[in-house]
């Protein structure tokens, strides 16, 4: 048995990158080992790392290891971080000391999502844009179809035992979103050597592929992926995956693959402008059926009636 140590420093954290550095070590903690986290966050920190912190530290439950250790937090931080449910989803107490507010359509709170759930997850973001007539139209069509790609391969390749993990964010001063979805399962480069014509890829190999159109393990068609980095590039955001050892970037300036610590499984980090309009056939390659199926479910007579 080992006795692990970790500091876990958001205040220190400006990118998802860094963020993973101090996380990697809770990926080689075996079961019987014990683990000690000191957890830092003074400032404010976005969502998107604290879904990535609960994300590892939930994965411990899978070896039945439950990490001790301490919380440095103050009054400006800790209610809005007891608010994003990251207490709650590491089973801490936390007495809040606010009366709990809707969150208005500013942000989907740290979820737990299985594959029954996965697309309640694309309603809560998009019933959140919804609420501001800004937002661009081909925007939201856009993002609830590659939201709905990116939440779906999950369960179709991630082989995740803890299901996936979401938050988002609305800052509606910057016209932007900002979302991740996580999961602690097997990796890009392991789903994708399963289909025998990209068996030699390198994880880097696979990483950098697995954005081009017709790239799947066979479980898929490949193209959620895909389509999702055509948007962030045309909508001048930014698309960022990290599995394995190696994070790929995304944006209008070009594709970036780059080595850094082990993330076990994969993240995706999507960032869009909202009131950067994009044509959703350039996107799709002229697929548009997506936007009837938006205007079904959510405009009238669809699930915004249930609400």
């Amino acid at each position: 048995m080992a006795e692990h140590t970790i500091d876990i420093n958001l205040d220190k954290c400006r990118r998802h990158e860094e963020v993973v550095s101090q996380l990697s070590p809770l990926f080689s903690v075996l079961a019987g080992d014990s683990v000690k986290i000191k957890l830092t966050v003074t400032k404010f920190t976005y969502p998107d790392f604290l879904v990535l912190v609960t994300a590892a530290l939930r994965k411990l439950d899978e070896i039945n290891v439950t990490p001790d250790g301490e919380i440095e937090i103050d009054d400006k931080t800790s209610g809005y971080i007891s608010r994003m449910n990251f207490f709650q989803n590491l089973n801490v107490k936390f007495e809040e000391q606010f009366q709990r507010q809707d969150n208005n359509g500013r942000f989907i709170e740290i979820t737990n999502f299985d594959g029954e759930s996965d697309y309640l997850m694309v309603d809560k973001v998009v019933q959140m844009l919804q609420r501001y007539t800004s937002i661009d139209q081909s925007v939201m069509y856009l993002i609830s179809f590659c939201l709905g790609e990116v939440v779906g391969n999950i369960f179709f390749h991630a082989e995740s035992k803890n299901g996936g993990w979401i938050t988002a964010q609305y800052y509606a001063k910057h016209n932007k979103i900002r979302i991740v979805v996580c999961d602690t399962g097997c990796g890009v480069h392991h789903s994708l050597k399963t289909n025998q014509k990209y068996a030699a890829w390198t994880e880097a190999e696979a990483l950098e592929k697995c954005i081009e159109n017709k790239v799947t393990n066979g479980k898929g068609m490949g193209f959620g992926l895909y389509a999702t980095a055509n948007f962030a590039k045309l909508n001048k955001g930014e698309l960022l995956i990290y599995s394995g050892d190696n994070c790929l970037t995304s944006n209008r300036h070009g594709i970036k693959v780059s080595s850094g610590n082990k993330w076990q499984g994969t993240f995706v980090y999507l960032e869009i402008n909202t009131d950067i309009s994009v044509q959703p056939e350039l996107v799709t390659d002229g697929y548009t059926d997506f936007i009837d199926s938006f205007k079904e479910r959510y405009e009238e007579g669809g699930i915004n009636g249930l609400w």
